[in-house]
């Protein structure tokens, strides 16, 4: 009997040795999770960026990739020439940008200049008038690295009175949707030069002039709105945009389309109606469209575009005196031929 007691004791204490075990174990566990998710990104360095007074704004740079760009009142202009302070040792470092309340810059060009890394912004302050270059990536000679950005894909709406976007968004590869334009906008040259990925623009701004290079190289890009009235040049504009599979109507304005259509190769027809402004008669702009190789090019100037435009509307571009095709480069040219000037 004693030695049954005995045997139930130790297995009493061995089972009341077992639940203590787990509570100690369930009281710890949570504790350790708590710990880990109450660690804060440390600080890895910080610049004092305000303007006039450098003190009244600072980006501080964490470790998890956060740059936070808080204070109050304007930030230093940054150029080419005169980067921005974390460019040169932490452009990599950085995966997010949060401009807190207060922080009112007018100029963001080259901000963000080859941040390859960074994935979203919390907001583009209303004050902004000037973003060139912010969000562009390059091909680094130096380095030999392409300094593409390929995780920016969500931009944040754009401030109302913002003009200039000269190539803002260059070689943003994994930009697919491009955001809301705002009318007052004047200048898109290269905007989005290099965003291969680029499918879905909604807009083109009222009071634009500046289309140069604008959508050059986006090879995804299949339609674009209407180009408003006012724009003069249009130099490169959809260059290399393979996906394009017809040429857009030209606004009366656009006094310059060099190569505007060069290398268009899902071009392969110019569709009824479709024409040049007046001021192409004598401003010489070479390559405006180009044949696909391998398409039976027309040959001769009474039937330079028999083989590329809507049958139905090909005498009216064919005799159109501010159009010729030059059979041997096999493009479109406006201007008067070679041997009318």
């Amino acid at each position: 009997m004693d030695k049954i007691k005995t045997n139930m004791n130790a297995l009493l204490y061995a089972l009341l040795a077992g639940a203590l075990a787990l509570l100690i174990a369930a009281i710890i566990m949570p504790a350790k999770i708590a710990y880990a998710e109450d660690v804060e990104a440390q600080v890895v360095t910080s610049w004092q960026i305000g303007s006039p007074t450098p003190s009244n704004v600072v980006a501080t740079l964490y470790d998890d990739g956060s740059l936070i760009i808080a204070g109050s009142g304007d930030t230093k202009d940054y150029t080419y020439y005169s980067k921005p302070v974390w460019y040169e040792n932490h452009r990599f470092d950085i995966k997010k940008v949060v401009f807190e309340d207060g922080v009112t810059p007018d100029n963001l060009m080259y901000y963000f200049y080859c941040c390859m890394n960074l994935s979203s912004i919390n907001r583009i302050p209303e004050t902004v008038t000037n973003m060139s270059y912010t969000f562009a990536g390059i091909n680094n000679l130096d380095t030999k690295v392409n300094e593409y950005l390929y995780n920016l894909k969500d931009i944040p709406e754009l401030p109302a009175g913002l003009t200039n976007m000269t190539y803002t968004f260059q070689n943003c590869r994994g930009l697919e949707d491009a955001p809301v334009i705002p009318d007052s906008v004047t200048n898109m040259s290269g905007t989005f030069m290099n965003c291969t990925s680029l499918v879905n623009v909604p807009n083109l701004p009222a009071n634009l002039t500046n289309m140069s290079n604008t959508f050059a190289s986006c090879h995804c890009l299949a339609s674009v709105p209407e180009i408003p009235e006012g724009v003069t040049l249009m130099g490169n504009t959809f260059s290399t945009c393979f996906a394009l599979k017809s040429p857009v109507n030209i606004p009366s304005t656009v006094t310059n389309m060099n190569l505007t259509f060069s290398r268009c190769t899902g071009i392969t027809i110019i569709p009824k109606g479709w024409s040049i402004p007046e001021a192409l008669a004598t401003n010489r702009s070479r390559g405006i469209l180009e044949i696909k190789e391998g398409m039976d090019a027309p040959y001769g100037k009474n039937n330079k575009l028999k083989t590329y435009c809507d049958p139905s509307d090909y005498e009216r571009l064919s005799t159109d005196p501010r159009l010729t095709w030059d059979a041997w480069n096999r493009e479109l040219i406006s201007g008067y031929p070679d041997d009318q000037e």
